[in-house]
């Protein structure tokens, strides 16, 4: 096993702080990370194509945590996606030709945009 050491204080200096262990499973390390604005991750989003047929992407290009939902156009919930992958792909396959509506909030400010595509 590679070896990885993280300090957490939680409000305590010296030695009261003590040490712990703790056991990470499933972690990602994410090499050339950019340390983004959390007021910019929004203006950096694309959704396309559009107008689509099967599926329509996202690319995320600050790995920002995002809530994706995808509602039709009477406002019913659809899709619901959490994810902070550079390249979304939302399968829309099932569902019929019209207008979707996808709402894109970032976790890190909790601020959204929403887009309107369109299935043929």
């Amino acid at each position: 096993y590679d070896k990885a050491t993280i300090y957490f204080n939680y409000g305590t200096t010296g030695a009261v702080a003590g040490e712990k262990t703790y056991y990470f499973d499933d972690m990602k390390f994410v090499a050339d990370a950019v340390a983004v604005n959390p007021d910019d991750v929004l203006n950096q989003i694309v959704v396309y194509p559009n107008p689509f047929v099967e599926k329509v992407m996202i690319t995320n290009s600050s790995l920002a945590p995002l809530n994706i939902k995808v509602y039709d156009a009477t406002g019913k919930l659809l899709k619901y996606i959490t994810s902070t992958l550079t390249n979304i792909d939302i399968n829309m396959q099932k569902y019929p030709a019209g207008k979707y509506f996808i709402k894109i909030e970032n976790k890190l400010n909790n601020k959204s945009i929403s887009k309107g595509v369109i299935k043929q």
